[in-house]
């Protein structure tokens, strides 16, 4: 199972293997949302509370259970299994997705801008002590993006050192 986002508080979901990092609108208004993209495995089991791999191979058990009690009473075994997976997901949804995004209602865009470096940070540190991925490690750029400001960036790297560059601004000049 993959996780798409939030669509008016609810956990979109999906099968196979394609994650959709689009932003959600809601009747026009915007709605707070946490859209991870490229490394999303640590941000969605921080988010729903449990890793995407787990939740597959969950999902994969549930599945190989249903086939083999289906012999006895497929319709009834079909109903038990669709009512856990909707108490599933209604759990994750209520404990675990929804004070994250209702939290965000409440947050400063500096405070957003700390979350998103937080998160990141989360996925760098996961990654450095795993084999699985290889990541990029270093300071992270955090640019937010407001209607009435527009672009701003909360934090950004150094890329270009005037003092270590004298050349470049006396051509400049």
């Amino acid at each position: 199972m993959n996780i798409d986002g939030l669509i008016e508080g609810q956990l979109k979901f999906s099968e196979p293997a394609i994650w959709n990092s689009s932003p959600i609108q809601n009747g026009g208004n915007s709605t707070p949302n946490i859209i991870p993209f490229a490394q999303t495995d640590v941000i969605f089991t921080l988010l729903t509370g449990i890793s995407p791999e787990l939740n597959e191979l969950h999902e994969m058990q549930i599945g190989k259970i249903g086939r083999e009690l289906s012999e006895y009473n497929e319709t009834a075994v079909n109903s038990l299994i669709e009512k856990y997976k909707q108490q599933f997901n209604d759990y994750k949804q209520k404990e675990y997705i929804d004070p994250i995004i209702n939290l965000l209602e409440g947050l400063s865009i500096k405070e957003m801008g700390e979350m998103a470096e937080t998160l990141i940070s989360l996925t760098s540190f996961k990654r450095k002590f795993s084999s699985d991925i290889g990541t990029v490690g270093g300071p992270t750029d955090v640019l937010t993006i407001t209607r009435g400001e527009g672009p701003i960036w909360m934090k950004r790297k150094k890329y270009f050192d005037g003092e270590m560059n004298k050349g470049y601004e006396l051509r400049r000049k």
